[in-house]
This record gives structure tokens, sequence and C-alpha cells, in this order.
């Protein structure tokens, strides 16, 4: 039986349609990818909880917390290429639900280089299956457990400040205070995460963390905006152009705290918040930044 090609254009057009679509979106992709040369990072819109992600001109891909839940799947799908299944960096500040949840979906999802985490645990079931998904990986582990640098070529930097020593296998209710501290570096551009600490860590690092290695371009505020964070001597020795704020909508413990709000506004610190801005993006090419609201 013969078939003319006319006859099987017509047959297979729909199948050549998607082709066309998915190559054209795969060169958009590059293209766009080709033409930033630049760092980009997205304070995820998770909800009540933290996400981190960045990405650098060489490809690397990284991500610090997962939030609450598999929100972040979605938040990914929007900021990586979509034929992407990889992240080279996954790292997990602390074992509490808002950081943690949201990673066993991006760890079933993704397949992931290295993982950093302190090795702290919770008596919960939560802090289990994320063990088990460490295993099940088969990633490189790499713990936190003294100040050090992940270099990611000649331009690009991120120092691990915090904890000093090594905490793995304890088992804390309260693991903020030893929540893993990074500063990502970028030519002359720094941005400070610093997860949950509190005020005693954030004296910690004040008094035991040179200046030039706290003082910062942008802070991630800790905490979520909680009163038990930032501090003035803290901020002040961070003394950063812009902090952001990572925080659910109409949150039940009253996040960001009015206090802390005052306490910016006093040192004149402009603050963005995932609250009112949705996913937050900085672009730097290494000697300026900008902040973009994703509304």
């Amino acid at each position: 039986m013969e078939i003319s090609f006319r006859h099987f254009l017509q047959r297979h057009a729909m199948l050549f349609a998607l082709a066309f679509l998915v190559i054209a979106a795969s060169f958009t992709w590059r293209v766009a990818l080709a033409r930033s040369g630049e760092l980009t990072v997205h304070v995820l819109n998770v909800g009540q909880g933290d996400a981190i992600f960045f990405s650098l001109p060489d490809g690397t891909q990284a991500l610090i917390d997962g939030g609450p839940d598999a929100s972040v799947l979605g938040e990914l799908s929007e900021v990586m290429p979509p034929w992407d299944s990889s992240l080279d960096l996954v790292i997990l500040t602390h074992p509490d639900a808002d950081h943690v949840a949201g990673l066993l979906d991006v760890l079933n999802r993704y397949d992931v280089a290295v993982i950093a985490e302190t090795g702290i645990r919770k008596e919960t079931a939560l802090s289990k299956s994320w063990d088990e998904a460490v295993l099940r990986e088969g990633a490189r582990v790499l713990v936190v457990d003294r100040p050090q640098r992940i270099k990611f070529g000649d331009v690009a930097a991120l120092d691990l400040l915090w904890p000093q020593a090594l905490r793995a296998g304890e088992v804390l209710d309260k693991p903020n205070e030893y929540a893993v501290v990074s500063r990502l570096v970028y030519g002359e551009i720094s941005l400070l995460l610093t997860a949950d600490i509190e005020r005693w860590t954030e004296g910690q690092l004040v008094a035991t963390v040179p200046e030039d290695l706290l003082q910062s371009d942008i802070l991630k505020a800790a905490h979520h905006g909680s009163k038990t964070s930032s501090s003035e001597i803290f901020l002040n020795a961070v003394d950063p152009e812009v902090a952001l704020i990572s925080v659910g909508e109409g949150n039940r413990y009253g996040h960001p705290h009015a206090s802390v709000l005052a306490r910016f506004a006093q040192l004149g610190i402009p603050l963005v918040r995932t609250d009112e801005a949705g996913r937050i993006t900085i672009h730097s090419d290494g000697r300026i930044f900008s902040v973009d609201k994703e509304y």
C-alpha cells in the first residue's frame, strides 16, 4: 500500500508541529541563557518557608532549602529550562518542615550532584524521610561543620560561614541556631543568606567572621522576619543595600514582626517581601545588581 508524501504530511502534521515547538522553545531558552552572562538569584514564592535558587553563567544551578511543600516544583519550572532535570548543589540549612519538606519533592524530581547539610536531626518523620531520600539520591554529601568555600570558576563562590563546628548526628528540637549561613559572591556583588538563625547566632557571626566576609550588598533576612532575629548589631555589621524576606501571606506567626520592620526602616534598609512581591529575582553582572518583583 502506497502513501503519498502529501498524505504522510497530513497524517503527521501534529507531530511535526509539536517537534517544531519543542525545538523553538529549546532555542529560545538557550538564547536567553547565552545572553544573560550574569548571576541570577530567585527567592522563590513558596509561602511560609524558604527556597532560594541561583544560576551562574557557566550553567551551575543550586537550590538552598525547598519550602514547606511541593509548590517549590512549580516555582522551579518557572526559572529553569523545561528540559533540565538536574541540580549541581542542594543545601538543607536545617531540618525544620518549612525548609526541608519541599526538598523531598525536589530529590524525587531532580538528579542532584552534591547535597550540603549540617547533619543535625529532629525527632520527626520528616527528618527521617529526608535521610532516606538522601541515601536514595546517591549524591555526594558535604557536611557543613566549619567555614569553607565552594568555588564556581574564577568569579563566583559560596562561602559557608556557619556552623563552625561538627554537629552531625545531634538531635535538636530547635535547630535554628545551627542552620547553615552562606554568602554568595559574584564579582563585586555579595548576598548573605541567613536561614532561620536568631540573635545568638547573629552575635556569634559578628564576633567570629571577618568584617569583609560578613558585609554584603544584599541580605536575605533571617527567620522570615521573626522578632527573634535581625538584631541591630547584626544589621549594622552586614550593612546591606537591600534586604529580602521570604514569608507567607497572612501567616499564623505574625511574620514579619512589626519591631523588625521598624528596625529596618530606622536603619534605612529597603525591604522586599515575597508575600507582597511574589518571586523576587536578583540579576547581577558582578558589578551592579537589580532586584525585580514578580508582581
